[in-house]
């Protein structure tokens, strides 16, 4: 007999500018920063997407898309502990838009 924490369940999670909100609590995934989901949130606006859960716990999701292998890791989303600046993966991503914004505006300048 199955326990229920150990079921999936199913869900809708919002994609912010800070990260992926679900239940209170906010996630990440490679997927998300690779194609710049929080920037995207951040200028127009906020969104759903359909998540599995799996077990009591809730410090792991995945993003459920029709379009790409369910359960992929760069689908799988981990549990931030605080705030984005404070998360490796985020705050390589953030350091590189600024460093992006700067040499856009740079050359926007003739510098």
């Amino acid at each position: 007999m199955e326990d229920s924490n150990d079921r999936e369940r199913q869900g809708r999670a919002v994609v912010t500018s800070s990260g992926i909100v679900f239940a209170g609590r906010l996630y990440t995934c490679s997927l998300a920063i690779k194609e710049m989901w929080y920037e995207k949130a951040r200028h127009s606006g906020e969104w759903e997407v359909q998540v599995d859960v799996r077990g009591p716990e809730m410090n792991g999701i995945h993003i459920v898309t029709p379009d790409l292998e369910p359960h992929a890791e760069h689908l799988v989303c981990r549990q931030i502990d605080g705030p984005p600046s404070v998360h490796p993966e985020l705050s390589g991503y953030y350091e590189q838009l600024q460093q992006i914004k700067a040499h856009l505006a740079a050359r926007k300048h003739g510098k």
